[in-house]
């Protein structure tokens, strides 16, 4: 079977349809962006390509770390031991991940329209845990300066806030220095909606594209 130059079309939807979406409503995005940019022709330049993909990529590992922390939280162990304290310590892991990775990927959102002349509306999802997610990845980041009080911004008690994180093991809220991330009534939302933007900007580079090459497909009996 024959398709003459031109007669194919594809939007961006046929190709998002490949993309699993988990049971929270997530999919990951990274995959879908490339596979769409990379259909012909072209139609923005390699800076709206590599700032895309890298803000999908983010956004993709935030959702990753933020899974594995609800996973683990979401089987406690009713009797404290080494084993629980285990998980419990790995869950934190994935969140103090999730927060660098959730804080470039807003970043890179907010400022998608001045550096690649993105058109599509940051989410309110995304603009309510700013500041909150600056915060906690700034104290994860430097938690050797925060491990003996010293902060940019906060005294040596909220600095110290940081080592504090009883309200995540009991509910999935992270806290520090005056701010709380709940990372399953935030965080998943705000990845959710960042993922529609991200696509939505993707299509900037065309809502459809026509395949300019003639393609054949070969069938057999079997």
């Amino acid at each position: 079977m024959e398709f003459p130059a031109g007669s194919l079309s594809v939007t961006m939807a046929d190709v998002d349809r490949y993309t699993k979406r988990a049971p929270d409503g997530y999919a990951r995005v990274a995959n879908t962006v490339w596979s769409w940019l990379a259909i012909p022709p072209p139609m923005r330049d390699q800076t709206f390509v590599n700032y895309l993909l890298a803000t999908a990529r983010r956004l993709d590992s935030a959702y990753l770390h933020c899974s594995g922390a609800l996973r683990l939280l979401s089987n406690p162990d009713k009797e404290m031991g080494f084993s629980a304290r285990e998980a419990l310590f790995e869950a934190l892991c994935h969140a103090e991940s999730m927060s660098v990775a959730l804080s470039r990927a807003i970043r890179m959102i907010r400022r998608a329209r001045g550096t690649i002349s993105a058109t599509a509306t940051v989410p309110r999802e995304v603009t309510t845990i700013e500041d909150a997610v600056l915060a906690i990845r700034d104290a994860f980041e430097h938690i050797d300066e925060r491990a003996v009080g010293k902060a940019r911004r906060e005294d040596p008690i909220d600095a110290m806030s940081i080592f504090d994180q009883s309200d995540f093991f009991d509910a999935g809220v992270l806290r520090y220095a005056g701010h709380a991330l709940d990372i399953s009534q935030e965080v998943m939302p705000a990845l959710i909606a960042g993922r529609r933007f991200i696509v939505e900007a993707a299509m900037e580079a065309g809502l459809v594209k026509t395949v300019t090459v003639p393609r054949e497909f070969a069938f057999t009996d079997e």
